[in-house]
Formats: structure tokens, C-alpha cells, sequence
């Protein structure tokens, strides 16, 4: 649970990644542009030959890995994938629930294939295997920080679990997830990112932060 308790500033990714320059800011604005206009953002030379060869570019940089993560996210919102990790179906299930968790503040989407979606966009979470792009909007939407309070309260009861029946909070290696959990909460701390009310619940089954 690499992620598990750790602030934003301690994320996988770091904001200043995602900012456009604003030479790209401008060129995504005519794209955003392009595509209202026309409903696709698959520009064609004789159509708008600057735009055309500026996403040539762009396509020839994501193949190089080299394509800044907010122009990443810009083709991902138009539908367009710059690489083989872009699921635009990803990005549309995203879109329907973080529009309904504005709405409501719960994570309770009726539809069964969104309820899917959810269940393994945390199981991304926890295990670290989003996009960088995913990660950050599930960031900016707040659901994250859903994920986070689920994760904690997940690890903690196993945490409640073992020391009812070892007597110690102190998990070896050979018990696996509880132990990168626990080890994960330890390195929150070191970072200040662990909040004070987790600290105080981890303290009282024993545990001991300085180690």
C-alpha cells in the first residue's frame, strides 16, 4: 500500500508536471477549439496545417515518452491517446462519478458497470498502477481521498485483528500486506504526512512510530 496515508505533496507525481507552457496552453486552446467545432480533435494537414504538425509533434514525443503529463491529460478530455496506456473509457466512467460525487459527497454509484469501474480504479490506487494522469484526477476530484480513508480503515482493523491474536502490533515481512501498510503509515510520518489523528489511533494498539 505504497500510497496509503500519505499527503499530496508526498503523491506519486508532482504537481509542476502537469502545468502547460504557454506556447501549449495556446495551441490546447485551438484544439479544444477544433473539437467543438468539429467533434473530433483528429486534425487533418488541410485543415489546419500549424495544429496537424504541432500534434505530430506531440505524438512524436508521448512515443518518447517525453509528453508533459498536462498535455497528456488535455488529448485524454478530447479523446485522443497518445500512447498505449489511454483507456477513453476510463476517462468517460471518471467523468460520471465524479460528476455524481460532487452532486451527492458519496461514492455510491447506482449503475453496476461505474460500481466495476470504482472497484478498480481503488484497486489502482492501492496498488500504485495508475497512469500518473488517472492518479491526479482522481486527486483534483476528491476520490482519492475516499480511497485513502477506505485504505486506512482497512489496514487498521487488520492491525486491530493481529494484535488481538499475537498480543504485539509488530507484523513481519511473511504477513505481506499488513506490513507494508504499517511500514507505509511509518513513512507518512517521516514525511509529516501522517495526520494526527492516525497517529494517536496506531499508538494506542502499541505501535511504535520511532522504530
Amino acid at each position: 500500500l505504497a500510497q496509503a496515508g500519505l499527503g499530496a505533496e508526498a503523491r506519486q507525481y508532482a504537481s509542476s508536471a502537469f502545468k502547460l507552457s504557454p506556447k501549449a496552453t495556446e495551441s490546447a486552446n485551438r484544439l479544444r477549439a477544433f473539437h467543438r467545432e468539429r467533434g473530433h480533435a483528429e486534425v487533418a494537414p488541410g485543415e489546419d496545417r500549424p495544429l496537424a504538425q504541432w500534434l505530430e509533434r506531440c505524438r512524436h514525443c508521448a512515443g518518447a515518452r517525453t509528453l508533459g503529463q498536462g498535455l497528456v491529460m488535455v488529448f485524454e478530455d478530447l479523446g485522443l491517446g497518445m500512447d498505449g496506456a489511454f483507456d477513453p473509457r476510463w476517462v468517460q466512467s471518471f467523468n460520471r462519478v465524479a460528476r455524481e460525487y460532487a452532486a451527492s459527497g458519496e461514492l455510491r454509484p447506482a449503475d453496476a458497470e461505474l460500481q466495476a469501474w470504482l472497484q478498480a480504479a481503488a484497486q489502482g490506487w492501492e496498488t500504485g498502477t495508475l497512469t500518473r494522469s488517472q492518479a491526479k484526477r482522481l486527486e483534483d476530484a476528491g476520490i482519492a481521498r475516499e480511497f485513502d480513508e477506505l485504505l486506512w480503515q482497512k489496514g487498521l482493523a487488520a492491525l486491530r485483528t493481529f494484535v488481538s491474536l499475537k498480543g504485539h502490533p509488530d507484523p513481519s515481512p511473511e504477513f505481506g500486506r499488513l506490513y507494508s501498510w504499517l511500514e507505509a503509515q511509518k513513512d507518512a510520518l517521516s514525511l509529516g504526512a501522517l495526520p494526527p489523528e492516525r497517529r494517536e489511533e496506531l499508538e494506542r494498539l502499541g505501535v511504535d512510530l520511532a522504530s
